[in-house]
């Protein structure tokens, strides 16, 4: 055993001795709790199964694949960055020793930038993963907030959609010194931010604060500009003349998703009866929605298919928005309850050709593609 190996042995016995001497603040699975040692715990496990240090695994599997050439540990090149005042004063140099894996990063906008598409991009984790990653893992007190691995979590509540449009934001914040951090990705429209500051007596919640002029102009935006190439690409008339099929697909500023209207299949008005299978009762007020479900099929030609999830309900149902326990959207038990020959009558699918255009749209269960006119 070398004096270095022998050093960092000795600092985890240290570490780990004097833990077992503090008192549990919770008991596991209580509450959520921020927590630095939890971070660096796990990292002491990387390095233990890596067998090197977690800023070469950072180094190695994170930042120089993707290229990230202003972002650094430690010892970042102050001509690379803004020192506000005396370099002490700013805590540039500072370090949190064996906690840095909690956060210590020196990074640049355009670094934390790249990173977040990354993340949405699933460049160096699997889709599934990513889906996984970016969901809370505990709720917290406060109803819109939530708490995820590292990320905090905020269910921003839209005024459409009757205030039931929702949209979930995860958001990495830190500070240190003089200098304040965000970074905030909204998968919902596959988007992100990031917000840097430097300078003494900076108010505590800056960047949120920003985060919050920020928003209300950029979500509505995004939701508006979303629909429209909803609209442009999706909307419109199927048909299939041969088995007296068609609908209309549509968008409305006051509901998301896509709305499917004047529905009929092989002579049948399916508007109707799709929700009657579905509800198990006669609707006042019929309605069918599609949402994607992130599922399509990339051929070799470049043509895809890609996957919809359809929601039959009935509008005139009673609203409890101040029930206990019923709720105003129990449509996630609703999926895939009425079936034909192992198809869902709630699976549609549209198809692509190789340059993006929409071709047909079918529904699973009935078997009938209709071509977009």
């Amino acid at each position: 055993m070398t004096s270095s190996e022998f050093l960092v042995i000795n600092s985890l016995v240290e570490f780990f001795n004097g833990l077992l001497q503090a008192y549990p603040q919770y008991a596991p699975f209580t509450t959520p709790a921020y927590t630095n040692t939890g971070y660096q715990i796990l990292a002491y496990a990387l390095e233990a199964i890596k067998g090197k240090s977690f800023e070469s695994i950072m180094q190695d599997q994170v930042l120089t694949p993707l290229g990230l050439k202003h972002t650094y540990l430690s010892k970042a090149p102050a001509s690379e960055g803004i020192i506000p005042g005396k370099r002490e004063d700013a805590g540039w140099d500072f370090q949190l020793g064996d906690e840095n894996p909690a956060g210590n990063l020196y990074s640049s906008v355009a670094d934390i930038s790249a990173l977040g598409r990354a993340i949405l991009k699933s460049t160096l984790t699997p889709a599934s993963l990513t889906r996984r990653w970016l969901k809370p893992a505990a709720l917290s007190s406060e109803p819109n907030a939530g708490v995820g691995s590292p990320w905090g979590v905020r269910r921003i509540r839209l005024p459409i959609a009757n205030g039931k449009r929702m949209v979930d934001s995860f958001n990495k914040a830190g500070r240190i010194g003089y200098y304040s951090s965000l970074m905030t990705l909204i998968p919902d429209y596959n988007i992100g931010f990031s917000i840097l500051i430097a300078g003494p007596n900076i108010p505590g919640n800056t960047n949120f604060n920003l985060a919050d002029i920020l928003g209300p102009q950029l979500l509505p935006a995004l939701e508006a500009a979303g629909r429209e190439e909803a609209a442009a690409k999706l909307g419109g008339r199927y048909v299939d003349t041969k088995t007296n099929s068609s609908l209309t697909l549509t968008t409305q500023p006051d509901r998301p998703g896509l709305g499917i209207e004047n529905w009929i299949s092989n002579g049948t008005d399916m508007q109707l009866i799709s929700v009657v299978l579905a509800a198990g009762y006669q609707p006042v007020a019929p309605s069918i929605r599609l949402y994607p479900t992130g599922l399509e099929t990339r051929r070799a030609n470049g043509t895809k298919k890609v996957a919809f999830k359809a929601v039959y309900e009935d509008l005139n149902v009673p609203a409890k928005p101040d029930s206990m326990f019923s709720t105003d959207c129990g449509t996630w038990v609703s999926f895939t309850s009425v079936t034909y020959g192992t198809h869902a009558l709630d699976q549609w699918i549209v198809e692509e050709d190789k340059d993006g255009r929409v071709v047909s749209l079918e529904c699973l269960a009935l078997r009938t593609p209709m071509a977009k006119a």
